[in-house]
């Protein structure tokens, strides 16, 4: 057995011969095995001499079940024992090639893909900024409106369609007078300003109330995935059946209380939670686009053999989150192409291309990591733990089950990173950037420790109720 690193093509080579006693019985355990499906003229099935039964066994189909015997068996002890995955910096699976198999020998090659050696470009003189980070009052009333979502119900309207409303109705199509494929439909529920039908279909709506008909005239797209309706005038006939208004909660003392939030027992604590977290969403968006866009740039400029393996690994990987995404859908792949107007191929070349870019934005942001020695310490871990242990009121060890330390990991080099970035390329945005982290640091402190409290004063509570009940007895 041998073990190389091959620099050039970025990844560990290990040989493996299999002879002698641990090959020939892989191959006897597989004979034992086919041999139950070998039928010989005057023996029941399975039943036939083993000479008699051996000579009707595929060499092939031995070689390939021997060999997954093999691999099974010398992998785990033999194989993987000679690797150390943080030292060799493996990435991604390995490729296993059969270099030879006869009766006497196998020999198997394992290729494991490792993190490139890289050259880093310049990342001292970047033209990528931080995206805006500060909050805005558009961000807030989001934010808001998203918190208020959970609470929100719909009731049916009498008046009139206005944006944001949902509606129910029946329509039917038509091109030059026709009726088109696909182009009716009864009880379609849409919501108006969502933008998914043809520009100009929602906006006609507006106004109309249960139980009117119109005519919209729209454009199909001169991009529309159908050529035969690509750029053509339509016109389509709509029967409001049903409107339905979305209601959202009023803020004020009453519903403040329903939340069951512990940090939040006012209003004024209302609104101060839901502009911190809208803070803290917005900065980690701005941190995350950063640091990524800052990998792009900087993984132009460097150097680096990413291995092919692991190129093919990523870009298939893409391939089948695309077909998942497609099938639920209730389309296939071939029906994808063709209203994509791309081949097979184009779609492997593409995903080829984006899987190479993606790669080199992680080994350009691993190699800024490496390079500037940023370490993480365990009581950074314990602390990020220690937070959402208190904020659910759940031991860490669950937490654990939930949210991995590569996660946490993630997010602690991100930020770390887009500090030293900003140190190097825009000072004076670092500034800025800590003001408004420590703000958010501020709030998660608040939140932790109020609720570690409240529970802890629930518990107590409950402790007490259980011994007045057990002293009444």
């Amino acid at each position: 057995m041998s073990k190389t690193l091959l620099k050039k093509e970025s990844l560990i080579r290990i040989e493996y011969v299999s002879e002698g006693e641990e090959w020939e019985s892989a191959l006897e355990k597989v004979r034992v095995e086919l041999r139950k499906n070998i039928t010989v003229k005057g023996y029941r099935k399975g039943h036939a001499p083993t000479r008699e039964a051996d000579k009707r066994i595929d060499i092939y189909e031995l070689f390939n079940k021997a060999v997954d015997v093999i691999i099974n068996k010398v992998y785990d002890d033999k194989i993987y024992k000679q690797l150390d995955v943080k030292k060799d910096r493996l990435f991604g699976q390995p490729d296993i090639k059969v270099i030879s198999v006869s009766l006497d020998k196998l020999t198997l090659q394992f290729d494991f893909p490792v993190q490139p050696e890289v050259i880093l470009g310049d990342y001292k003189k970047l033209k990528t900024k931080m995206p805006n980070f500060k909050l805005t009052s558009p961000d807030e009333e989001d934010a808001k409106q998203n918190l208020l979502a959970r609470f929100m119900v719909t009731l049916d309207s009498e008046g009139p369609i206005k944006k944001g409303d949902i509606a129910i109705f029946d329509f039917i199509g038509k091109v030059n007078g026709e009726v088109f494929e696909h182009g009716s439909a009864d009880d379609f529920e849409l919501e108006i300003g969502s933008n998914t039908f043809i520009p100009g279909f929602e906006d006609q709506m507006i106004g109309l109330k249960k139980g009117e008909t119109k005519d919209l005239v729209v454009t199909f797209p001169k991009d529309y995935h159908v050529d035969t309706l690509a750029g053509k005038p339509a016109t389509f006939t709509v029967i409001i059946k049903q409107v339905k208004t979305k209601t959202y909660p009023e803020v004020n003392e009453d519903f403040v209380k329903q939340l069951n939030f512990p940090w939040i027992k006012s209003k004024k604590d209302f609104d101060e939670a839901v502009k911190l977290d809208a803070t803290k969403n917005k900065l980690t968006s701005a941190v995350n686009e950063y640091v990524d866009t800052a990998s792009i740039e900087v993984a132009k400029t460097s150097k680096m053999n990413i291995n092919e393996s692991l190129i093919h690994q990523e870009a298939n990987r893409y391939m089948q989150d695309l077909v998942g995404k497609l099938k639920k859908q209730d389309v296939n792949l071939k029906e994808y192409l063709e209203l994509t107007k791309t081949t097979a191929e184009g779609l492997e070349k593409q995903f080829a291309e984006q899987a190479k870019k993606n790669l080199s934005k992680i080994f350009t942001f691993g190699q800024i990591v490496a390079d500037n020695k940023i370490e993480l310490k365990d009581e950074e871990f314990d602390k990020e733990y220690q937070i959402f242990a208190d904020l659910y009121n759940l031991p860490i060890s669950t937490i654990k089950q939930y949210i991995s330390t590569e996660k946490i990991a993630d997010t602690l080099y991100r930020d770390k990173v887009a500090e030293l970035l900003l140190k190097l390329n825009q000072p004076k945005v670092l500034e800025d950037y800590l003001k408004v982290k420590k703000e958010v640091e501020k709030f998660t402190k608040k939140q932790s420790e109020t609720s570690k409290a409240f529970y802890e004063e629930m518990l107590k509570k409950s402790k007490e109720a259980k011994k007045e009940t057990k002293e009444k007895k």
